[in-house]
């Protein structure tokens, strides 16, 4: 794009900049008064074209200004709609055992994820982590659970780390992704400690309190995949008989 543009900028300059300095000095001549106020105005006309050419190609657009454009794209996802690629493929930052690094859900597609919404000021929120991080851990290949805290007018790393740093060293391990607005663009909550369930599948299953995360719930969903499995499997065997039949 960078090309492109340096290219058009360069041509409307030959264009406009027809009747130099340099060029008259070489004709053996000065530019007259009319010929400077001409080129005056084909200077001012140049610089409007080169600042609708800088806007119009975003050349200056920041990394920040990009990352914003991409969310406000989105709208709130409804319930058994699957989650745009968006989701799966941003790098959300998350703080996890007192240190941040940056992870994408893609890896975790085919589990159940579970994402809770809080706030360092949610006490209610803090009282919880243990007990999904527990149901984590009694489901390490059918779930995966994250805190998630958007950010906030009054929100600040530093109380997210301090809020961390008062739950027990287990609890800590629970990953959290700090500073984010896609996940409530596309999950907007009323309250905090709200659950959002991602089928396997990929798709929004439902919108909770955190009280209803727990090991009842869970069989329920890992049991109704377990019975589309099945049947996937069915059509998959049926088809290739036809095929082989074929």
């Amino acid at each position: 794009m960078k090309k492109t543009a340096t290219s058009v900028a360069g041509a409307l300059l030959c264009l406009f900049f027809e009747d130099s300095k340099d060029e008259c000095k070489k004709k053996g001549r000065l530019p007259k008064l009319a010929e400077h106020s001409q080129q005056m105005r084909r200077r001012l006309k140049c610089r409007v074209l080169l600042t609708g050419l800088v806007l119009a190609t975003g050349i200056f657009t920041s990394p920040n200004a990009v990352a914003q454009q991409a969310v406000e794209k989105h709208t709130a996802v409804l319930l058994g709609e699957r989650l745009p690629s968006i989701l799966w493929e941003k790098p959300f930052v998350v703080y996890q055992n007192g240190k941040y690094h940056t992870e994408s859900l893609s890896k975790y597609k085919g589990k159940i994820i579970i994402l809770e919404f809080w706030s360092s000021s949610c006490s209610g929120c803090l009282k919880g982590f243990p007990k999904i991080n527990a149901l984590q851990k009694q489901y390490p290949d059918r779930l995966k659970v994250f805190t998630v805290n958007t950010g906030g007018l009054r929100e600040t790393i530093e109380k997210i780390e301090h809020a961390y740093s008062l739950l027990d060293k287990d609890t800590r391990s629970l990953p959290s992704i700090v500073n984010d607005r896609l996940l409530r663009t596309l999950f907007p909550f009323r309250v905090l400690s709200s659950c959002a369930w991602i089928k396997p599948d990929g798709s929004f299953y439902a919108f909770t309190p955190s009280e209803m995360v727990n090991e009842h719930n869970i069989d329920q969903v890992i049991a109704a995949e377990m019975i589309l499995e099945e049947r996937r499997e069915k059509v998959r065997a049926k088809r290739n008989k036809a095929s082989d039949e074929k």
